[in-house]
């Protein structure tokens, strides 16, 4: 895989990665409540809901193929598959210190952080929803 192909790679699915999605708010929520050691062992349980996240589908059905080498597909997809993973646990692990350091900023106010991060969520999906496709 040439190297020109990794370097465009691995900032855009880093930026996919880092994008706010139900696994990252589980994360995020995870470590506020039980702290960064629970956060680490629920990694099992952010999988889960990571697997069936729309998010997820896309950048292995759309993103990925554009950075797929045609001569060698099986290797340049697993590679890529793994670095998405890699990119994927330093994202996780971003949301989980963000996750237990504003618990510690907002100790008493986490039933708002946790009612403002569902109306987020209900809002993006909303607009998504509401947004006009291109023909």
């Amino acid at each position: 895989m040439p190297l020109e192909t990794l370097l465009l790679f691995l900032p855009a699915c880093f930026a996919l990665n880092l994008a706010f999605g139900p696994n990252n708010l589980l994360s995020l929520t995870n470590a506020a409540k039980q702290g960064v050691g629970f956060a680490i062992s629920a990694f099992r349980q952010e999988c889960l809901v990571a697997l069936g996240n729309p998010k997820a589908i896309l950048i292995f059905t759309a993103f990925f193929p554009q950075f797929v080498s045609p001569e060698s597909y099986w290797q340049s997809f697993a590679l890529l598959g793994a670095l998405f993973l890699v990119l994927e646990l330093i994202a996780i692990a971003l949301y989980v210190c963000l996750g237990r350091f504003v618990a510690k900023a907002a100790a008493q106010r986490l039933v708002w952080l946790t009612r403002a991060s569902g109306v987020a969520m209900i809002a993006f999906g909303s607009l998504l929803a509401l947004s006009r496709r291109e023909a």
